[in-house]
C-alpha cells in the first residue's frame, strides 16, 4: 500500500478505534515481553537445576573413586606386606620373583604405570618401572601415613621429575 493510501484509511477511522487498536497492539507486546521474560526465567531454573543434579553426581562419583582408590591402596599393602617384609629382610632373586609377580598383577588390574616400595627413611627400595623415580616432595606423607595408618590418595599433581600430571596412591606396608 501507498502512504497516501494509509493515510487516508486512517482519517476515515472513528478516533475511539484508532486508540483501541494501539491500544490491543501495546497489550499483545506486553504480553509477548511478559512471556519470553517469564519463559527465559524457567528455562534458566531448568538449567541451573540440572546443572546442580550433574555437579552433585560428579561430586557423589568422584568421592567413591577416591574412597575406592584409597580402599585398593590399604588391601594391596595389606596384600603384599608378606612378600615385601621377605624381600626386604632376605633380598633374594626368588623373593624378588615372587614380589614382582605379584606387583605387575595388580599394577595391570588397576591399571597403575608404576608400583614402588620404599623404606622407613624413604629410600626406593624396589619399582616396577626401572629409573622412574618418585616425587620426593610427598616425603612428608609418610610420617602422616605412619602417625595414622591410613592410606593417602594424592590428588592430581606434577613433579618435576614426573611431568604428566597424575595421581598417588600410597600406602605403609605393615
Amino acid at each position: 500500500m501507498k502512504p497516501n493510501r494509509i493515510a487516508g484509511i486512517l482519517k476515515s477511522l472513528p478516533l475511539w478505534l484508532i486508540i483501541l487498536l494501539i491500544a490491543v497492539q501495546l497489550t499483545l507486546l506486553a504480553g509477548d515481553l511478559w512471556y519470553l521474560t517469564h519463559q527465559r526465567t524457567v528455562f534458566q531454573q531448568e538449567v541451573e537445576s540440572r546443572l546442580t543434579a550433574i555437579a552433585e553426581l560428579k561430586v557423589d562419583q568422584i568421592s567413591s573413586w577416591r574412597t575406592d582408590q584409597i580402599n585398593d591402596a590399604e588391601s594391596i599393602s595389606t596384600l603384599i606386606s608378606p612378600l615385601a617384609i621377605s624381600f626386604f629382610s632376605n633380598p633374594s632373586t626368588e623373593n624378588e620373583q615372587n614380589l614382582q609377580n605379584l606387583l605387575q598383577a595388580l599394577a595391570m588390574q588397576h591399571d597403575y604405570t608404576d608400583v614402588l616400595l620404599l623404606d622407613t627413611a624413604g629410600m626406593e627400595r624396589w619399582t616396577l618401572v626401572a629409573g622412574a623415580g618418585y616425587n620426593k616432595e610427598f616425603l612428608s606423607l609418610f610420617g602422616i601415613m605412619a602417625q595414622t595408618g591410613e592410606a593417602v590418595l594424592v590428588d592430581l599433581h606434577q613433579g618435576e621429575d614426573h611431568p604428566p600430571p597424575h595421581l598417588s596412591s600410597n600406602a605403609i606396608v605393615q
